[in-house]
């Protein structure tokens, strides 16, 4: 789409979030206070990935 914010397409209805735990190797997620991509946004992706660490 235009932007990272407004997806549009094929990739609308796209999502990762499913398949998640399948990540066995350690990963690191990265969000800050100002960031666009806040808590509530990185929240799944930590949530269902078992090696994360998150930094904020």
């Amino acid at each position: 789409g235009p932007s990272e914010c407004n997806i549009t397409g094929t990739m609308k209805t796209w999502t990762v979030v499913d398949d998640l735990h399948k990540i066995s190797v350690p990963a690191l997620l990265i969000n800050g206070r100002y960031d666009d991509a806040q808590d509530v946004a990185v929240a799944p992706f930590f949530e269902r990935t078992g090696k994360m660490k998150r930094v904020q």
